[in-house]
């Protein structure tokens, strides 16, 4: 029943986000869990919408910042399940 994120794969480097003084994958996780994950806007954020929140902020910013790739990676079976839910 459990999930895993990984900041990226296990070739790659997780890179730190200076100005924001957070990893570069962390930075977006807390950001999918304050909402900006929510594509369907109902209030909740399941695996599956953080996974691909991740999967288009951090790459994006690696490339960007850095000139290297960093993918996150979700394991689990229920990328359904509800991380957290707004009142």
């Amino acid at each position: 029943n459990g999930l895993a994120f990984t900041a990226g794969a296990a070739d790659q480097i997780a890179s730190w986000y200076p100005e924001k003084e957070h990893g570069l994958f962390t930075y977006h996780f807390l950001n999918g869990l304050r909402g900006k994950a929510d594509r369907d806007r109902d209030q909740a954020v399941t695996a599956r919408e953080m996974e691909r929140y991740l999967r288009d902020k951090v790459p994006y910013r690696a490339r960007r910042m850095f000139n290297r790739e960093q993918t996150p990676q979700v394991v689990g079976a229920d990328k359904g399940q509800v991380l957290v839910r707004y009142e």
